[in-house]
């Protein structure tokens, strides 16, 4: 079942489905001849979309969320409820395979649900991969074999009559979020056998556009959530409240149930279109090797945000501070226990980001990222993939104690800051480049300056594998000046603000508050004091007297 589009839709869209509706006909020529597969279009009676001889029409759809309520975007979204009901009757199918019409299909793909299926599931989620199109008019082929990276989200389920029928959706709409969680939802509570696939190269989508994150869709949006809640406190009814708040992301709405309030959604990150920027983007060419590209290296809480700031005050300059994907979380987690290589391909995603986002510049325009994960999960595919690039990598340093010091006070490897481990290998990590044994720690300095050594091995490291990058090395006491972020433009040659006095005058700090919060100061001298512990027993490391040497700190000799 796929609900197509008319004429009438976006230039992006109709050719999406043009792409889709051929790599179905691709799918159907190849699957096992003994597959009776029968391909549905569901639509609105004025959206007919090109016909094709395996391709079924169902009837119309009457419905859409223009019907539950005012919106300040007309836009006619159809409700997946109604999708569904487009399945008619179990009795005419084995099993139902929904998707969208922007989702391209392998070849294998039906023999792949078959399979399957054989293999005891009765309802399981393919996850599509990412492409980008990087050949003018690129075809099918050239899609379905390129490198593709992973997707978060669920956009292709497949099911048994009995489940179809069992399926509680409310009236949430497609197009916009929650619309698939409700779905993923009702399977994994009624399947006697479930699975999400996510890894399987069965589907793909061309370019990451999410275009569900317009703004203008955001009271879509709130319709969805409000949807979405009702589909919860449903489930909970027949489920139980426990199976369900253990769902991905039913928890929030399971505790405002309980509370008898408002569920507390972190929000989507609204894209502002300019007028320059369709809400339907057309994927980007490949990029030749015409821009130049500034990260840093940083090991965080040394000015990299301020540093954000400062580079994009030039006007030829679009700087971002841990721009999307951030690269933490999963990805680190993997590389500190696993060490780079099995996740490099997958890493990748970050690469084919970057390059989306050059396609959008002006040749003699520079990107600049200076996200301390640069050093730790994203640098190598960085100089993989952009090889014929300018990158210029700025080694941003601060006084180490005073790091440390808001390290500590932030509660970075502690107990309180629970999400430190996203973003920070702590030594104890089987793959960090300066390993502690757990039985050696006695305090949370150890921790701290462990991963700080850490870092400054890994920026080395990389400063080694790739010589032909321009590193720059600087501190942040030194662009905190007029004098010293001068001289930093003039070595990433790159146009120096008018304003800068009255930008290197401004104090960026946004931790403060968080520092308030958890209320555990302490000094420099304690800092320097659990520093001198630290030095007197790990200091025989050939990498710890580098440190200090390098940082002017003591080293006890």
């Amino acid at each position: 079942m796929i609900p197509t589009v008319g004429s009438e839709a976006s230039d992006a869209l109709c050719a999406a489905q043009k792409m889709t509706l051929a790599s179905v006909d691709r799918a159907l020529r190849a699957a096992d001849p003994g597959l009776q597969i029968e391909v549905r279009a569901v639509h609105y009676p004025d959206e007919p979309c090109d016909s094709h001889p395996w391709l079924t029409a169902t009837p119309a759809l009457k419905r859409s969320i223009l019907d539950f309520g005012d919106f300040d975007t007309p836009r006619r979204l159809p409700l997946l409820a109604d999708v569904l009901a487009a399945f008619d009757g179990g009795d005419e199918y084995d099993i139902a395979v929904f998707t969208n019409v922007d989702i391209a299909l392998h070849p294998l793909f039906y023999d792949l649900v078959r399979d399957t299926r054989s293999d005891g599931y009765d309802a399981f989620s393919i996850t599509r991969r990412t492409v980008q199109a990087r050949f003018g008019g690129s075809t099918l082929a050239q899609l379905a074999t390129t490198r593709s990276s992973p997707h978060p989200g669920h956009d292709c389920f497949a099911m048994t009559p009995e489940l179809v029928l069992k399926a509680d959706v409310g009236n949430v709409a497609l197009g916009v979020r929650w619309v698939a969680r409700t779905l993923l939802w009702n399977l994994k509570l009624n399947a006697r056998r479930f699975e999400n696939f996510a890894d399987l190269h069965a589907t793909f989508h061309i370019g990451d556009d999410r275009i569900w994150a317009d703004p203008r869709l955001k009271a879509f949006d709130e319709h969805n959530e409000r949807e979405a809640h009702g589909v919860v406190e449903r489930l909970c009814a027949r489920h139980g409240e426990e199976r369900v708040e253990r769902l991905a992301g039913a928890r929030p709405f399971v505790r405002a149930m309980r509370k008898n309030a408002s569920p507390v959604i972190k929000s989507a990150k609204w894209r502002v279109f300019s007028p320059q920027d369709p809400p339907h983007p057309q994927d980007p060419p490949y990029v030749s090797g015409s821009h130049q590209l500034i990260f840093s290296a940083n090991p965080g809480r040394s000015g990299s945000q301020y540093l954000a700031e400062l580079l994009g005050e030039s006007p030829n300059v679009i700087a971002g501070h841990e721009k999307e994907p951030a690269m933490t979380g999963g990805w680190l987690r993997d590389v500190v226990h696993r060490g780079p290589g099995p996740s490099r391909e997958l890493r990748r995603i970050k690469a084919d980001t970057v390059r989306a986002e050059l396609a959008g510049l002006a040749d003699s325009t520079r990107y600049a990222d200076t996200s301390h994960m640069f050093v730790k999960t994203f640098a190598d595919v960085i100089f993989d993939e952009f090889p014929h690039h300018l990158v210029s990598v700025v080694v941003l340093r601060r006084d180490p104690i005073s790091v440390a010091r808001s390290f500590f006070e932030l509660d970075y490897m502690g107990l309180t800051n629970a999400p430190w481990p996203d973003f920070m290998p702590p030594p104890t990590a089987p793959a960090s480049m300066f390993h502690i044994p757990a039985d050696e720690i006695r305090s949370r300095f150890d921790l701290i300056f462990g991963y700080l050594i850490d870092f400054e091995i890994r920026s080395q490291t990389l400063r080694e594998q790739a010589p032909s990058a321009r590193w720059i090395d600087t501190r942040l006491e030194e662009i905190t000046t007029v004098e010293g972020a001068t001289r930093l433009f003039d070595r990433l040659r790159v146009p120096t603000p008018p304003q800068l006095a009255e930008i290197v005058n401004r104090k960026v700090n946004v931790k403060q508050k968080r520092k308030a919060t958890i209320n555990q100061p302490t000094t420099l001298v304690a800092v320097e004091r659990a520093w001198s512990d630290f030095l007197n027993r790990f200091g025989h490391r050939d990498e710890v007297g580098a440190y200090a040497e390098l940082h002017g700190l003591a080293t006890g000799s």
